[in-house]
């Protein structure tokens, strides 16, 4: 059903409310089973879940690649200081 979703809407910009109510009862089901967190493995999940849809959290991976290559790019660069005018 999730690659069904993914496939078949999300990839053509379809956000389809029936679809997004069965990932939530999945999310449910696993947080009924222990999950504490749930991975948003495909970029195109976030575009139909958002954090404020659960109570669990919600990890975007794009978003967390992006913070990590930025994060690796910046490291040991100095950030330029602002002078008093």
């Amino acid at each position: 059903m999730i690659e069904d979703v993914i496939f078949k809407e999300l990839v053509s910009g379809k956000n389809n409310p029936s679809s997004k109510k069965k990932l939530l009862e999945v999310i449910d089901r696993l947080t009924g089973k222990g999950a504490r967190g749930i991975i948003l493995g495909c970029t195109e999940l976030p575009h139909l879940l958002k954090p404020t849809d659960c109570k669990i959290k919600l990890y975007d991976t794009a978003r967390l690649h992006a913070q990590a290559a930025v994060d690796f790019a910046l490291k040991g660069v100095e950030t330029p200081r602002r002078t008093k005018t």
